[in-house]
């Protein structure tokens, strides 16, 4: 991951978290999805409560300038939603 040309700080869990949602672009992913499919991703543990919602602020402190692109729906879950100024390749 890239930003303005410079590689993003992102573990391994938050790029297995931004790939599962740039693949389902435009869907809301529910919390319960999030971790039953991504959590043996990049080496996963158990889970408690909103361990997803950690990973997902430090996601977006990785995008800098472009957190917004990882979308909270309220009492929903997470959605990517396209960006004009962003651009993806290779997923």
């Amino acid at each position: 991951v890239f930003i303005d040309g410079a590689k993003a700080d992102l573990t391994g869990k938050e790029f297995c978290l931004l790939e599962y949602l740039v693949k389902h672009q435009g869907i809301t992913i529910s919390r319960e999805e999030l971790i039953k499919t991504l959590w043996n991703c990049a080496g996963g543990t158990e889970v408690y409560g909103r361990t997803i919602d950690v990973h997902v602020r430090r996601l977006r402190a990785g995008l800098v300038g472009n957190e917004d692109i990882v979308r909270t729906i309220r009492g929903e879950g997470y959605r990517f939603d396209k960006h004009p100024d962003v651009l993806i390749e290779g997923i």
